[in-house]
């Protein structure tokens, strides 16, 4: 009988000690991100440039008032579009943090002629599929300008930003590969002669 309860007793701890192995392992395996906690009313503000070089440092801001934009990063052969935040531009006048954030930068290769009231004016360097930025350094591009891809041949698509307004005269004529194009909900103005010549354009896609 002594023998008996010595075995049962000594499974029992076993077992116990069983669980608690499995218990630990399951939480040190657990990889799912951690909201650091807020601290004494105010929120961090991290900052992820996504390039190694570049470090902006984090900010701590207190509960319901706005974050101090950073200065615009570089980076070669790129143009910096903005701080965004689960795929939203961030506004730096009127968001504001309840909780600690992490900004992510967005950035989109220089290959357009960008003006100082954010129009695209044509290209530093051609390309067949042409893919216009949403942003410039936090603010809107409004505009595709006046001739800015007059008589190039080499376009053969176009897709435009949803906040685009404004296509201006002559701004595709004589573009005579381009096949396809978006045309954003948000545009109220299309000059004239804007496609003249567009020969080879047969789809028009409303978005």
């Amino acid at each position: 009988m002594v023998a008996r309860k010595l075995n049962g007793g000594f499974m029992k701890r076993i077992l116990m000690l069983c669980c608690l192995i499995m218990v630990f392992m399951l939480v040190s395996c657990d990889n799912t991100p951690k909201e650091e906690p807020v601290i004494d009313g105010y929120c961090k503000v991290a900052f992820n440039s996504n390039v190694e070089e570049i470090t902006i440092e984090s900010q701590l801001v207190k509960i319901d008032d706005t974050v101090t934009e950073p200065q615009y990063p570089t980076k070669d052969g790129y143009i910096f579009e903005g701080w965004f935040y689960n795929g939203e531009i961030w506004n730096f006048r009127k968001n504001k943090v309840s909780s600690n954030v992490t900004l992510e930068a967005k950035w989109s290769e220089d290959i357009y002629e960008i003006t100082k009231d954010y129009g695209i004016s044509g290209f530093k360097k051609e390309v067949s599929t042409v893919v216009i930025p949403a942003y410039y350094n936090g603010k809107k591009i409004s505009s595709i300008n006046r001739d800015a891809f007059k008589n190039c041949t080499v376009i053969t698509s176009v897709t435009l930003p949803d906040n685009l307004s404004k296509i201006e005269r002559s701004a595709f004529e004589g573009c005579t590969s381009l096949a396809s194009i978006n045309l954003p909900v948000g545009l109220n103005d299309i000059g004239i002669d804007a496609f003249k010549g567009c020969k080879a354009l047969r789809k028009i896609y409303l978005n």
